[in-house]
């Protein structure tokens, strides 16, 4: 999978685009049931946006939010947005080189990540996120799926289905500045199929 650091206009754009998304990011966290998590990973973390609001949920509950991402810029930009969050912790680099053990989280986020990765690396990515999952807790994706940015929500579901994730809701959606968008949550199966 090909990885470069993001310029400084994308980083500016970025920025601008994210604060005014902060109330869509917050009624997205807020949707998501996080309650008696231990461990949650943020995948994909960007600039934190997010993160923030899940850390915030966390937080009440002595849960700890671990935010991977590749690039050391947006890192940095998130330990900014997050540095008044003891119960967040940072990983940079790609996610099978980190080394996480089996069933390691008891939810993952996977927000406007996937469509951005190759094909070729999405099922090893979704792969790698379910093996990291502990079974029977979720993973929550939110993608855009139109034609012009974003992957097809039948896509996104099947690559969830070959890793033995099922999905227990999934809507598509137009959503405001979003666009397109698809919103889902898998759970793991405490076997494997063929057990």
């Amino acid at each position: 999978m090909y990885h470069r650091e993001p310029g400084a206009t994308e980083i500016v754009v970025m920025q601008i685009a994210t604060t005014l998304m902060k109330p869509i990011y917050r009624r997205y966290a807020d949707s998501i049931d996080l309650a008696g998590c231990r461990q949650v990973l943020d995948y994909g973390s960007g600039t934190g946006v997010l993160s923030k609001y899940l850390a915030r949920q966390l937080r009440k509950g002595g849960g700890i939010l671990t935010c991977v991402d590749v690039s050391e810029r947006w890192q940095a930009k998130a330990k900014r947005e997050l540095r008044r969050y003891a119960n967040v912790e940072f990983r940079l680099g790609r996610l099978m080189a980190l080394e996480f053990d089996d069933g390691h989280f008891d939810a993952i986020s996977l927000h406007f990540v996937l469509h951005e990765l190759d094909s070729i690396s999405r099922p090893h990515i979704t792969r790698e996120l379910a093996r990291i999952l502990s079974p029977g807790s979720q993973l929550f994706i939110r993608e855009p799926i139109s034609i012009s940015h974003g992957m097809p929500a039948a896509e996104i579901q099947q690559l969830m289905a070959e890793c033995n994730l099922i999905e227990i809701f999934g809507r598509e959606y137009t959503a405001p500045i979003l666009g397109q968008t698809y919103a889902g949550a898998y759970m793991k199966r405490n076997r494997k199929l063929s057990e």
